[in-house]
């Protein structure tokens, strides 16, 4: 028995028919998807924008902090260089909050089905940055109640060596 074209040409009108009649949805679900992984996307690029901005202020920072004098030898000078170093200490805290977001927002991303590993390793990094940052400036802040205690001590005596003559 020979089969033609013609009778192939219902089966594959059926065929053609049942095709166009799921396109509706199959682009729907395709809209759907291409729409969440813009979301994910735009989640995972200002995610990505944080960290690189963070990374930067981190390092402006550690250079401000760098740039600090020698403990002073005069009582105000001291003093207000442990202003300047509990500031610091301030701001530290400020990132280390501002990192645990950033941390949060990763776990989200990840949740989302972006797994940024680099992220990860990255807020690490700036972990341990700031835990090194935090102890520069606690071994400063240290070293600066210790020349306060001294100068104070110091004008103390002065000051009784100045009253007796």
């Amino acid at each position: 028995m020979v089969h033609t074209n013609m009778d192939q040409t219902p089966v594959i009108a059926d065929q053609a028919e049942a095709i166009r009649g799921r396109y509706p949805d199959l682009r729907q679900q395709l809209e759907e998807r291409c729409a969440a992984l813009q979301v994910v996307f735009e989640a995972a690029a200002e995610f990505l924008e944080v960290l690189k901005s963070v990374t930067v202020d981190l390092s402006s920072l550690e250079q401000e902090f760098d740039s600090v004098e020698a403990p002073a030898r005069l009582l105000p000078v001291v003093q207000t260089q442990l202003d300047q170093v509990a500031d610091f200490f301030a701001r530290l805290q400020q990132y280390h909050d501002h990192l645990e977001e950033t941390r949060s927002a990763s776990e989200k991303l990840t949740k989302q089905g972006r797994d940024i590993k680099s992220s990860t390793d990255q807020i690490t990094i700036m972990e341990k940055h700031i835990l090194k940052l935090e102890e520069r400036s606690k071994a400063r802040n240290d070293e600066l109640e210790r020349v306060l205690g001294k100068l104070e001590s110091f004008y103390g005596l002065l000051d009784k060596v100045l009253i007796k003559y």
